[in-house]
C-alpha cells in the first residue's frame, strides 16, 4: 500500500487504467481505433459487395419476377401514403383543468381534401352530461353525454354557428370551451 502510495506522489508506476497515458509516436494511430476502423471498412465492403450481388442477381432475373417485385414495392409505397394520412401528426393540445378534459387539434388530408378535427377526451371520473363544445366561440357542436374515459374526434365541419353554417373545415381554432352540467373548462390552443 505504501508503494503505491509513493509512486501515485512521484507520478510514477500504477495508476488506474482509464488514466495510463497512451503512447502513441506523432503521426500514428492507436492500435484500438486503427482496428476499429479497419473492422468498419471490412463491414462497408461486405454491403458493397452483398448489394452489388443482389442488382446482378435481379438483372439476371427473369420478367415475371421483376413484375412481382414492382408489385410489392407499390404495394409498400401505398401502404407508406395511406399510414401518413390516416395518422397525420398532432398540431396543438391543451388540457382544461377545471373539468378534467383534454383537447388535441389533428390536421390531415383525405383523397385531396384537408381538413382539421378536434380530439375531445373526458379524462375526469365523472361522466359528462348535456356537453357543449364550442369554438372560438363561434361554432358549437352537444351531445347529450360524454362517458368517463371517452374520446371523441370532431371534424370541423361538424360545428356550426347561430345560423347553422358549418365552420370552415381548415379552421384552426385558437381557443376551446367545453361546457358541461357538471362544469366548465377552457383550453388555449395558441
Amino acid at each position: 500500500m505504501q508503494k503505491r502510495a509513493d509512486e501515485k506522489a512521484q507520478g510514477t508506476g500504477w495508476a488506474p487504467a482509464h488514466m495510463q497515458p497512451i503512447n502513441v509516436t506523432p503521426g500514428e494511430e492507436p492500435k484500438g481505433i486503427a482496428r476499429v476502423r479497419e473492422a468498419v471498412i471490412d463491414r462497408l465492403f461486405d454491403v458493397k459487395a452483398a448489394g452489388s450481388s443482389a442488382v446482378k442477381g435481379f438483372r439476371s432475373s427473369t420478367n415475371h419476377f421483376k413484375y412481382k417485385a414492382a408489385i410489392v414495392a407499390g404495394w409498400i409505397l401505398l401502404s407508406g401514403a395511406a399510414l401518413g394520412v390516416a395518422c397525420p401528426s398532432v398540431k396543438n393540445s391543451g388540457q382544461a383543468s377545471a373539468i378534467q378534459a383534454s383537447v388535441t387539434e389533428k390536421q390531415g388530408e383525405l383523397l385531396g381534401r384537408k381538413f382539421t378535427a378536434l380530439i375531445v377526451e373526458n379524462t375526469s371520473k365523472k361522466d359528462w352530461s348535456n356537453v357543449t363544445i364550442r369554438v372560438d366561440q363561434t361554432w358549437s357542436v352537444s351531445f347529450p353525454f360524454f362517458g368517463t374515459g371517452e374520446a371523441k374526434v370532431i371534424d370541423m365541419s361538424k360545428f356550426v354557428d347561430a345560423h347553422s353554417r358549418s365552420a370552415p373545415e381548415t379552421h384552426r381554432p385558437a381557443e376551446v370551451t367545453i361546457e358541461t352540467s357538471e362544469g366548465r373548462g377552457v383550453v388555449r390552443l395558441r
